[in-house]
């Protein structure tokens, strides 16, 4: 009844690896917390405090309370709070609290209605160069020169 192996059920075990030997237990730096220099993560990494140089992670989220001044790199990245720099990234979402000011390198691109940005955008297919000029790509036309004749 008790140790019969043909009706026990596997155990439950709680979910930190992702099965690459990574955690799927998200880093997190609390709004507490200033660091100067730059951050790196090979898995989720949350931001409410305070950084100071650039961050790379697979995943980050900057959150309400956090400010960041330089530039950020994740394979997704989610902006709730302040961000003075660049974004680079595959997945990126600025949330209606987000107030960035630097440019965004992306494949998918989310504004939310209320987020504050400024600097240039730029899409990036699948590693390919952002803004390239097509192949058979027309000259742009000429402004008229401007008449010499006197009458």
């Amino acid at each position: 009844m008790f140790g019969s192996s043909s009706t026990k059920k596997p155990e439950a075990r709680p979910a930190i690896s992702g099965g690459n030997g990574r955690s799927r237990v998200p880093s997190i730096i609390s709004a507490d917390t200033t660091l100067k220099g730059e951050v790196r993560s090979t898995g989720e990494l949350h931001l409410d405090g305070t950084v100071e140089g650039d961050v790379h992670a697979d995943r980050l989220v900057i959150g309400e309370t956090a400010v960041i001044k330089g530039n950020v790199s994740a394979d997704t990245v989610r902006v709730c709070g302040k961000l003075d720099g660049n974004i680079s990234g595959r997945e990126v979402v600025l949330t209606a609290t987000a107030r960035m000011t630097g440019d965004i390198l992306h494949e998918v691109l989310t504004l939310e209605p209320g987020a504050r940005f400024a600097g240039a955008v730029r899409h990036n297919e699948g590693g390919k160069p952002a803004l390239a000029a097509p192949r058979n790509a027309e000259p742009a036309l000429a402004a008229p020169k401007p008449s010499t004749a006197l009458a």
